[in-house]
Parts: structure tokens; sequence; C-alpha cells
């Protein structure tokens, strides 16, 4: 009896996302996965051998393909005999470092000439990441409460990354139902994700532990109220995983829609929620202090960023350069409450959180605590 070889396409397999989603396949293959095809632009021996184990242990064949998948013509290899592409690759911009031609080359580029080729090559079912940042906080810092995806919300992009996602989720929810060459329909959906959190490579938390780490006080320019959505890696992934199956077995009730997707972790904003996690290692959060109205913040703020890019431009020649503070960006995104429900995926899909927020909590602070005494051990053996 010859048994059905089943083969997802990752897309971006190498990255923070990526990495945990194999994991959680590996170990949840509810879809029965016999293959695996893992892209990225730049695997690492250590990325390869954890794969390379998790794979054997599922009983999963794996092959990598290091590519760069604004290049087209690759995709017509990587793209034969594909069941289901999970779309993982993005580009995300902290500090301001990415030019806005390369983002929406990767971002947006990329996934059009992706979605192109899977209707020609046959592929049926493609599940694509997106970001609540494709909605918002827009340039007026205007709030949302618990809003689902009927909510109207005026969109105005502060960020080149948040207005990428947003033109790429367009062109994935338009592809849905497109005929492919062999006459069958093309099927895809948009799982808007939250901030994750997670892991000892969590950008954000490393960004906080690093600019903090000395006085122990996380300076907070967002209010107590400025509640914002996150969501462990693992549960991220986990809702690929469903998503890949679901899509599959029910496409014309689930394709061309696009979903929020969270889990049980408490609202509140990153600087509340990393200073939770620091927590048993001393750290503490001090807010905005008296009266200042936060348009006058901002100004001073923007004052200090590019003054602090000037003397670092100097500074450089001399070896010597000072912390970049907040930047305006962060203050536009970050401090503003934008709250969502997840009910319509977890319905749809009959999703869970793979682990409890309590779970989480007690996985992340140990990642957190792990990252803190290691920059602690690395500056005493400087000294």
């Amino acid at each position: 009896m010859t048994l059905y070889m089943k083969r997802y396409l990752v897309v971006g397999a190498g990255g923070r996302l990526g990495r945990s989603f194999i994991e959680v396949l590996c170990k949840n293959n509810i879809d029965c996965v016999t293959d695996l095809r893992l892209l990225y632009v730049d695997y690492t021996g250590t990325i390869l051998e954890e794969q390379k184990v998790l794979c054997a242990a599922a009983n999963i064949s794996v092959e990598w393909m290091v590519v760069d998948i604004t290049r087209r013509e690759i995709l017509y290899t990587v793209l034969e005999d594909v069941d289901v592409v999970i779309h993982l690759e993005e580009v995300v911009d902290y500090e301001g470092q990415v030019t806005a031609e390369k983002m929406w080359r990767v971002n947006v580029q990329a996934v059009s000439n992706l979605l192109e080729v899977c209707c020609q090559k046959n592929v049926r079912h493609l599940v694509y990441t997106s970001s609540v940042r494709a909605i918002g906080p827009n340039s007026n810092r205007e709030p949302m409460h618990f809003g689902n995806e009927k909510t109207h919300y005026e969109i105005d992009h502060v960020t080149e990354y948040g207005y990428t996602k947003y033109k790429a989720e367009k062109l994935v929810l338009s592809a849905s139902g497109r005929r492919l060459q062999n006459s069958k329909h093309f099927h895809t959906c948009s799982l808007r994700l939250p901030t994750i959190y997670g892991g000892l490579d969590d950008p954000i938390i490393l960004q906080v532990i690093y600019r903090h780490h000395k006085s122990k006080v996380i300076f907070t320019p967002c209010d107590p109220n400025h509640a914002q959505v996150h969501m462990r890696i693992e549960n991220a992934a986990w809702a690929h995983v469903l998503a890949a199956k679901a899509i599959q077995e029910n496409p014309y009730f689930l394709r061309g829609c696009v979903y929020y997707v969270g889990d049980n972790t408490p609202n509140m904003s990153y600087d509340q929620l990393a200073a939770r996690f620091l927590e048993s290692s001393g750290f503490e959060l001090s807010y905005r202090k008296g009266k200042i109205p936060f348009w006058l913040f901002y100004c001073g703020v923007i004052l200090l960023y590019y003054v602090t890019i000037l003397i670092n431009m100097f500074g450089r020649i001399f070896g010597k350069t000072v912390k970049e503070p907040v930047s305006p960006t962060y203050l536009k995104t970050a401090c503003v409450p934008f709250t969502f429900s997840h009910k319509k995926f977890s319905k749809r899909f009959y999703y869970q959180p793979l682990l409890s927020w309590k779970e989480s909590f007690l996985l992340t602070q140990m990642e957190v605590e792990s990252i803190y005494n290691q920059l602690m051990e690395e500056e005493s053996n400087e000294k």
C-alpha cells in the first residue's frame, strides 16, 4: 500500500518564529506531515543540527535550502510538489537599520512572487504570517479596545514595517480563490500576530536588559493604561500548525480571511511585561514623572534621539558612542492602548494555547534570568 506523502514548505524556517514552528510541529504532528522543505537566507550549523534532531525524532524527512526568496526563478524549484506553504519570512526593523527598499523587496515583492509561482506550480494552500502592525496604532495614536476583524480603524502607518505587512496581507487575501494551472483553486489565510516574546534571542527583551541592567530600573514612557496584546512564541507557532491543517480540511470556509491571534498573556505594555519577567532579577519599573503632556515629552525624545545620532557619528571616529534613547517611532506604536480579541480564530480553528500564561511566565522568567546572568558574567570577565 502506498502512503500519501505530505510536504510542507516553510519559508523563513531559520528565523525565530520559524525555528519555533519546526519544534512545535515535530512534537505535535497533527497533520501527519512526512516531508519538510525548509527555506532560509542564512542557515547556521547550530540551527541545522537542532532541526535535524527534531525531524529525526518525528520521523519527518527534511530538506534545507539556503535561498534568497526575492529571486523569483528560485521559487519554481522550491515549490515543486508542495502541499502547504507556511510563510514566516519577514524583515523587522527594531533600530532603524533596514532600508525601506530592502523591507519592501522582502516583505512585499517576495510575497507577490511566491503567490504567482504557487498558482503556476499548483500549490493549493498557503498560511501567511501578518502582524497587528499592518493595522495600527496609527500616527494619531488612536486607541483600539478589544477590537476584532470587523472593527473599523483609520489606517495611517507609522512604520515602514507596518506598511509592508499591510500591503503583503492584501496580496495574500486577494490571491485566495484564484484558479490554478490544474483548474483547482488556491486557498490562503493570514494570521495577524501581536508582538511575540520568548526565547534566548528575543530582541526586545535583550534590548531592555542591555539598556537597564546597570541601574535595574526600566524607565517606560508609556502610561499604565497603555495595554497591548503579546503572546508566547510557541503559541504563535502552534496557531500556524493548526491553520496549516485546517485550511486543507475546510478551505472554502477558512480561506480569504485575516485572523487576529493571541493567547492568555495579560494585556499590558511591553515594558510592563518585561518588568514582570525581570522582577526576580531585581529590576523595577519607573513611569514618566509629573504631568508632562505626551506631545511635549515626544518632542523632547525626538530632539534627544537625533542629537544622540549626531554625537555617535563623530564618536565612532574616536571609538566611543552613547546608547540611543527610546525612538520616536516606539513612542507612537507602543504608548497607546491597542487590544483585540482572537475569538474568531479560536472558534474556527479550535485553537487553545499550547502553553498557559503560568507556563509562559515561568519559562520566560527562566530565559531572561539566563540572559541577565550571562551578561553579568561577560562584563565581570572584561574587568
